[in-house]
């Protein structure tokens, strides 16, 4: 098979929400191109210069992409916890459901609901939605729509470039109810990304994710992220969940030396 000219995504392999950030590109890209396949280019130095690569037949422009995210439905499903609710996201050709942070029972929440107090799952979806209506984004394109940051209120707690702990800046943004730099495209695509790529739990806060170097379909990286695949190749990471009062956030990874 030959893989067709890739877009090409910059990351920070140490960085998880990136990472989820562009495999939620890879999930809905796949979903509507079943031959795409991705995999990630390794950087001149650990953490510098990485990239994922996307090959998709007759790919989108960014801005025929922008159009299509930003033209997302965002409602809920029924649930009993308003915190909990999954979050069904609409376009032109269907819909799909998001709920990684309910268990496997979904009567109660998963290891990786980060959020608490009066935050739900749905409102964060409709403000990170909101937040990439910002025509800022217009002057990004695929290469670095993960670098776009704007000021939000609250955010998944995947993407550690916009955590805070109240030890850093002095006083608590959230007790001052003050906005703090996030990453609106990556907590969007990367909550996208959660609900088929998951990482594989080592201990109670701590997750590994391998980065594959060789093209691969959807339903293969999907166990690849989790190291199932002994025959590819790349590198491993893994990260610890902090918290934050309350609340749960993605840490950068390490990378990790495996037999």
């Amino acid at each position: 098979m030959t893989t067709p000219s890739p877009l090409s995504v910059r990351i920070d392999p140490t960085n998880p929400g990136q990472v989820l950030g562009a495999l939620g590109l890879f999930e809905r890209l796949g979903a509507r191109h079943p031959t795409a396949v991705g995999w990630f280019q390794r950087g001149s130095s650990s953490n510098c210069g990485w990239t994922f690569q996307l090959g998709v037949e007759d790919p989108p422009t960014f801005r025929e992409w922008l159009t299509w995210l930003r033209g997302l439905r965002v409602e809920e499903e029924a649930y009993p916890d308003k915190s909990l609710v999954p979050v069904r996201l609409e376009d032109a050709e269907g819909s799909w459901v998001v709920d990684w942070w309910l268990d496997w029972t979904r009567t109660g929440k998963s290891p990786l609901k980060t959020w608490a107090g009066q935050v739900t799952s749905l409102g964060l979806f409709r403000d990170v939605h909101r937040a990439v209506q910002d025509p800022v984004l217009d002057t990004k394109d695929f290469s670095n729509m993960l670098e776009f940051s704007r000021p939000l209120g609250s955010t998944f707690g995947i993407d550690p470039r916009a955590s805070w702990m109240p030890v850093d800046v002095g006083y608590s943004p959230n007790d001052a109810k003050q906005p703090v730099r996030a990453f609106p495209v990556t907590e969007l695509l990367g909550a996208v990304g959660l609900q088929t790529f998951r990482f594989r739990q080592e201990a109670p806060k701590r997750y590994r994710y391998f980065l594959w170097d060789q093209p691969l379909p959807a339903m293969a990286a999907r166990a690849a992220i989790a190291g199932a695949l002994v025959a590819t190749d790349g590198m491993t990471y893994e990260f610890t969940m902090r918290e934050r009062g309350k609340f749960k956030l993605f840490d950068h990874s390490t990378p990790v030396e495996v037999p």
